[in-house]
């Protein structure tokens, strides 16, 4: 019987569990450094809207919002070599000439933003629709083409860790429609948002009550959007109204 073979497989039944417990992973990221973070949000339709998190180990962080085939979080390790490229990549690009937004002439477009935190703790974050800097634009198509991947691994372990669990129930909101418009026929514009019409406020007012659907857009995105069609007068969010 060949006992060093033996002993061989018994050292690493030994060390390929602790190797495992070296790998970096979600439940000690907090530990980690965070070197850079690729945005995506809203448009005005059904973009996908995530973010996804890049540390100086390695360890890959998607976060689903919508429109996603990943909702919730992700993770995954990308190697040495890559993990150095992206961040030298990263290192490169003029964060300090950038501006926070590119200005945009297409308010429907979805805003993707990079962030990148330099070793000594400096974060800088520049934002754009279209009209951005070819290196930029570069960079960002990368950290989306990674966060597109198919091969992250879901996580099950505690929500805190990630932020709090957010709150998904319709939210209600007050929009001021211009005289002459049919609530009924206008609110058909926003099908693809959900948005649902609810009430008019008075009688012989021109206030309404709809529901925006936080699953597919966030209650301050809808109205961002909302006082930028000209049919609407205004919009706010329905606050709780206490007597005095």
């Amino acid at each position: 019987m060949n006992f060093r073979f033996f002993a061989v497989l018994a050292l690493l039944s030994l060390l390929i569990p602790s190797c495992k417990l070296l790998q970096p992973s979600p439940e000690h990221v907090n530990d980690y450094t965070l070197r850079a973070q690729y945005n995506q949000s809203v448009c005005f339709g059904r973009c996908p809207v995530y973010t996804l998190s890049l540390y100086e180990n390695g360890l890959l962080i998607y976060q689903g919002e919508r429109f996603t085939d990943k909702p919730g979080t992700w993770y995954r390790l990308l190697g040495r070599g890559e993990t150095e490229q992206l961040i030298s990549a990263l290192d490169a690009l003029d964060f300090k000439g950038y501006p926070s937004n590119f200005p945009s002439q297409i308010p429907d477009l979805a805003q993707r933003t990079v962030s990148y935190i330099t070793k000594d703790g400096q974060e800088y974050r520049s934002g754009f629709k279209e009209n951005v800097p070819d290196e930029l634009l570069a960079v960002a198509d990368q950290m989306k083409e990674l966060g597109d991947a198919n091969n992250f691994t879901k996580y099950e372990g505690p929500l805190d860790l990630f932020g709090e669990e957010p709150d998904l129930a319709p939210k209600e909101i007050i929009v001021e429609l211009r005289p002459g418009v049919n609530p009924q026929e206008w609110i058909v514009n926003y099908a693809k948002q959900n948005v649902q019409y609810k009430e008019r406020l008075t009688p012989n007012s021109n206030y309404h009550l709809i529901l925006a659907d936080p699953n597919l857009m966030d209650d301050d995105e809808l109205i961002g959007f909302l006082r930028e069609d000209p049919d609407v007068v205004s919009a706010q969010k329905n606050r709780q109204v206490s007597p005095r």
